[in-house]
């Protein structure tokens, strides 16, 4: 198997180097390190950054960027929300999930990976799992759990959508 290639762009050094650039111009060079790299799928996991929806736009095959090819087909955007869907859209949605549960707002937490759409966390759940909380306890604790049960459910989703791109292979070795 190939090894998954890897490459830094960070926002900030991105606008100091490119003065008068601006953060769709920054979603844009990602999307075109990204499309270089002609991945199957993309998979948003601590990535904590809210895509534009140009960059969503060349995913979906309706832009494309300058100096590259047309998609033959959509490639997948997928990310990983430490909440059920419809809960804690957007950033800390462990502490504010946690706080909510020992307040007694909600009766229950958990942990999904969607596909991404403009709105920030409100795209199709593939995968959503309930998380244990216990009133009283620490956040950490619950936090350890939430995590297990991430890494869990990144691999299921990313397997879900690369499956429809490309069906699996059947016992017999055929597509």
């Amino acid at each position: 198997m190939p090894p998954i290639p890897t490459t830094y762009l960070g926002l900030q050094p991105f606008l100091k180097s490119n003065p008068g650039k601006s953060r769709e111009d920054y979603d844009g060079e990602v999307a075109r390190i990204v499309l270089r790299a002609q991945p199957d799928a993309v998979v948003c996991a601590g990535w904590m950054h809210i895509v534009s929806e140009g960059f969503l736009d060349v995913f979906n095959g309706t832009r494309v960027l300058e100096g590259e090819k047309a998609l033959v087909r959509e490639i997948p955007v997928i990310n990983i929300h430490p909440a059920l869907f419809g809960q804690f859209d957007g950033t800390h949605a462990v502490e504010r999930g946690f706080e909510a549960f020992q307040k007694g707002e909600v009766d229950e937490l958990g942990v999904m990976v969607h596909r991404v759409v403009k709105e920030v966390d409100r795209g199709q759940p593939l995968i959503q799992r309930r998380v244990d909380v216990v009133k009283g306890e620490a956040i950490e604790a619950y936090e350890e759990r939430l995590h297990k049960v991430e890494w869990e459910i990144i691999v299921e989703a990313t397997r879900i959508v690369l499956d429809e791109v490309q069906p699996p292979l059947s016992s017999n070795g055929s597509s």
